[in-house]
């Protein structure tokens, strides 16, 4: 527009006229009136739009490309080169980032609305150069993964032969096949079962720890139980049973598989077995040998026992029914049990009560051999039984759940060779087991869940304010609850069990993945 002329004079004073045209308004007055149009800017944003049209836009994405591209490579290289010459400020600032990736992620997650309007309005932001920045930083991230898988398979094999990468052990894969999940210090030999015992004594990760250890041993004693129950033709424990209720429900089993088993048979004092001797016999020399070795108070009890407990409950023709041979065996179990608590002699008495029950189970599979395996796994699983509820009375302080240790204890308490010599000598039954599983499990007892989920809630409520000073230490207790929950050391217990063999080589589409992934802008 003109700035001067004769006219000019005439511009903010007179109200019509020809040059009226050329007025501009007074500037009391532009709140009033309507919204002018600006030609000048109209034609100036025309020209810009055309300027920008798909020409444009693909020339503004090239230079984003590279832009992009150059951030990433220029980010690898600084990363290679802190790690070498700072690696703990670099893995702590890496840890950061973790950190603040899975805060983002859950935080995505817990608000899904806002996530949703995020999104959106990231999308409506795009511009071609922003597109072209992501692809370039993509392309190249996933160009160092599939370099990094390359260069994995071929330093793969060596490394492998170098650590040895041996397979489990056998009683690692004996536990996992009984459902025990084991920790990765469990599966490490002594170095690591040492540093994560020592780890466990740190608050917040080492309560995640704990849990995991105590609940691998919680999930042992279920299988030993299970298995004796099993050998007797029972019912299983409930998944809501543990300690002293376990024990309960596995005596419930036992006392039911006896039952089950008794009703089918029937007893005989004088059917020769085998080698041809009677158990009429058998308990004949047991009460001259109780009254050749023992007190005379000892050897009356033993006497009377077998009298009136035993043969007396026989009809005269020498037979007994499945209700006898039920109560039989339960009184023999039940004194020898009492004796056994006692002094010397009393001891001596349980011993030689124990030898009648053999006798008496001896004769029992001989005169009902159709039902000799059934009672054979049923006496089995009751021998397992009591061991294993032996031990649980030595749990005093963790409702019934016991150790490996507790374990060793109570078969040494029923060790009944002279000076318990078959447990000195590693060759009582079940020890060499449960002393290879206390090697690997040690003997942490299982805590209430509390400390557990403390670490659990300090981790979310704590994290951000911990993440700012110390990376490191928020991400070990942001993600121990997660590394040790059941799900994860599952998983990691899995994969160790394949453990050896050829090398496995990594796949390059998934590395190539993972490298794009962690190549693209964070927005």
């Amino acid at each position: 527009m003109a700035d001067s002329g004769p006219w000019t004079k005439y511009q903010s004073s007179a109200p019509a006229g020809p040059w009226s045209k050329y007025a501009s308004p007074s500037p009391e007055k532009t709140s009033d009136a309507a919204p002018q149009r600006d030609p000048i800017a109209e034609a100036n944003a025309a020209a810009s739009a055309s300027e920008h049209g798909p020409v444009q836009d693909i020339i503004d994405m090239g230079k984003g490309a590279l832009s992009g591209a150059g951030s990433t490579l220029t980010g690898l290289a600084d990363t290679a080169t802190g790690l070498v010459t700072h690696p703990l400020d670099t893995n702590r600032a890496i840890g950061g980032k973790i950190i603040d990736l899975l805060g983002k992620g859950a935080s995505a997650v817990a608000h899904p609305i806002d996530t949703v309007k995020a999104g959106v309005q990231y999308v409506k932001d795009l511009t071609p150069q922003k597109v072209g920045e992501m692809a370039g930083s993509t392309l190249v991230g996933g160009a160092a993964g599939k370099a990094a898988g390359v260069l994995g398979d071929v330093a793969g094999p060596a490394v492998k032969e170098l650590v040895g990468a041996k397979p489990v052990s056998p009683t690692i894969r004996d536990l996992a096949a009984k459902g025990v999940v084991t920790t990765p210090g469990m599966r490490a030999g002594k170095f690591g079962q040492g540093l994560e015992e020592r780890i466990a004594g740190t608050p917040f990760v080492g309560d995640s720890i704990k849990r995991a250890r105590g609940k691998a041993t919680e999930q042992w004693n279920r299988a030993e139980l299970n298995e004796a129950i099993k050998d007797a033709g029972g019912k299983e424990l409930p998944k809501t049973r543990t300690g002293r209720d376990a024990i309960f429900h596995t005596e419930t089993e036992m006392k039911r598989a006896y039952d089950r088993v008794n009703r089918k048979m029937v007893g005989d004092l004088d059917a020769p077995n085998p080698a041809g001797v009677t158990l009429r016999q058998s308990l004949q020399q047991t009460k001259t040998l109780a009254t050749q070795g023992l007190e005379p108070s000892a050897a009356r009890t033993v006497n009377k026992i077998i009298d009136d407990q035993v043969i007396g409950k026989f009809t005269g023709p020498g037979k007994a029914s499945g209700e006898t041979i039920k109560e039989i065996e339960e009184t023999l179990r039940t004194e020898a049990d009492l004796h056994r608590r006692g002094g010397y002699q009393d001891r001596k008495v349980a011993q030689a009560l124990d030898q009648v029950q053999s006798d008496f189970s001896s004769m029992l599979k001989h005169v009902n051999p159709q039902h000799a395996l059934e009672k054979e796994g049923v006496d089995r699983g009751y021998a397992k039984f009591k061991t294993a509820s032996r031990a649980s009375r030595y749990s005093k302080k963790n409702e019934g759940t016991y150790t490996p240790a507790q374990k060793l204890r109570a078969i040494e308490a029923r060790d009944r060779s002279k000076d318990k010599q078959r447990f000195a000598s590693g060759t009582a039954h079940g020890q060499k087991q449960t002393e290879a599983i206390e090697a690997v499990m040690g003997n942490t007892i299982p805590d209430s869940g509390t400390a557990g989920r403390l670490a659990a809630m300090e981790a979310v409520t704590g994290g951000v304010g911990l993440a700012a000073g110390h990376p490191l230490a928020a991400l070990g207790v942001a993600g121990a609850p997660l590394a040790y929950s059941q799900p994860v050391l599952r998983a990691l217990q899995n994969r160790a069990l394949k453990r050896g063999g050829a090398y496995t080589p990594i796949s390059g589409t998934k590395a190539a993945t993972v490298g794009a992934i962690l190549g693209a802008k964070d927005q």
